[in-house]
């Protein structure tokens, strides 16, 4: 969250929802997303003013689809949760704060 833009006037979304795009802008549910809360997160934590996603089936099946099979990948964007039932903000700190962490499991010893 950007500092300075949460007040008791402007609460932050409880949830954002991360979304793909195909060719002709649609947007798609990725696979990480119709897993439960718990797993996909993008719950708003106000102890550490952030939200965490876990995207781990996504960026594996874009890897698959780049990489083996010469396909495109079209991005992601962020929505606001509920947003077309509450007035909350999200501010967001831009593309510094931004991070993507990847964990590797080796399979095969």
């Amino acid at each position: 969250m950007q500092d300075g833009t949460t007040t008791s006037n402007f609460l932050p979304h409880n949830n954002l929802l991360i979304f793909g795009s195909d060719s002709t802008g649609k947007n798609i549910t990725t696979a990480d997303a119709t897993e439960t809360s718990a797993y996909y997160g993008g719950t708003f934590d106000d102890t550490k003013d952030e939200y965490i996603f876990n995207v781990a089936r996504y960026v594996q099946q874009t890897l698959k689809k780049v990489v083996e099979n010469g396909g495109k990948d079209y991005g992601l964007f962020l929505v606001a949760g509920g947003s077309t039932s509450n007035a909350k903000r999200t501010v967001l700190q831009g593309q510094d704060a931004i991070k993507l962490i990847v964990t590797t499991t080796k399979i095969n010893p």
